[in-house]
């Protein structure tokens, strides 16, 4: 790969992939939103160009660059993938509509494939919403327009003549992650000594450090095959009960955490589900970052920034 069109690249994990693309001696087209004025946390390389493009114009990106023939378009960016717009139906669906844009760009940019940044809870979504006792949260709005944007986007790149290729990410957590996702909101909370309730936690979970998270979407972008979706996760998958011992080991063991004092409704997932066999089979990529030593990480980068 020489060269690629980043979108959501100052993003959680966008940021980690141009650093990987950056590594690899690829030349970088990074799309960001104009309202981003710290340019100060981006990589200052000859080889990493500039573009201020919103993402309700992502169709109008061809005519703001010259370059044509990129290898890949990443298109990382999605509004709203966490906290309250995860339930939000009108930013969810311009999400959906973005991306198709994005993969129409990536067409007229003459870019040899797309790769889409898409969620394991797109198989929560189709497993647990069609039962017809299925109580669905309002979040579920999200699983269900990354769901929508993969096979719309699917088939928008076989319009537009360019390989499809999309990116399942399990529970990408680590350095640079502020928001109330899972492990962020749960080493908070038991550092602190706050009440820590949880589901019953046999559900099966697998959790990958923001790091290799981006290298799996570079090896999919490198070696991927065309048309083929990859569940981006490692080899260590157990029960959520297990992940949640391990962050309480690590982080306060004297915490005290409640399970089952809150209700599940949701999909209990097969083993077959969270399966990176596939991504390790096409492109060579296995994770390397165990969750405790992941645990570790984090908790001394949020240490190191003041945030607990």
């Amino acid at each position: 790969m020489k060269s690629a069109v980043v979108t959501g690249g100052t993003g959680f994990i966008g940021k980690w992939l141009v650093d990987e693309l950056l590594a690899n001696n690829c030349e970088v087209t990074l799309v960001i939103l104009p309202e981003i004025t710290d340019m100060g946390a981006l990589p200052r390389d000859e080889r990493l160009h500039i573009v201020d493009c919103a993402l309700e114009d992502i169709g109008k990106l061809p005519g703001m660059i010259a370059k044509r023939g990129f290898d890949v378009f990443f298109h990382m960016a999605w509004n709203g993938s966490a906290g309250k717009l995860r339930g939000d139906t009108h930013e969810q669906l311009r999400n959906v509509e973005y991306a198709c844009d994005a993969v129409r760009a990536a067409g007229e940019l003459d870019c040899r494939r797309f790769v889409g940044a898409g969620s394991i809870m797109e198989d929560e979504a189709d497993a647990y919403i069609p039962k017809e006792d299925a109580v669905p949260s309002i979040n579920m709005i999200y699983s269900c327009a990354k769901l929508a944007a993969h096979y719309m986007c699917k088939v928008a790149a076989r319009e537009a003549g360019v390989e499809f290729c999309w990116g399942k990410i399990s529970n990408a957590y680590g350095e640079g992650d502020l928001t109330e996702r899972f492990v962020h909101a749960t080493v908070k909370k038991i550092k602190k000594g706050e009440e820590c309730s949880f589901t019953h936690g046999r559900q099966l979970y697998d959790f990958i450090y923001v790091s290799e998270a981006a290298k799996a979407f570079y090896a999919i972008g490198e070696k991927g095959k065309a048309g083929r979706s990859y569940y981006i996760g490692t080899f260590d998958v157990k029960p959520l009960g297990e992940y949640i011992k391990i962050i309480k080991a690590v982080v306060n063991p004297s915490a005290e955490i409640k399970m089952g004092a809150v209700p599940f409704n949701g999909a209990l997932l097969p083993q077959g589900s969270l399966d990176a066999g596939a991504l390790l089979e096409d492109t060579g990529f296995r994770a390397e970052i165990g969750f405790e030593e992941g645990i570790r990480r984090y908790l001394d980068w949020l240490v190191e920034k003041n945030e607990l």
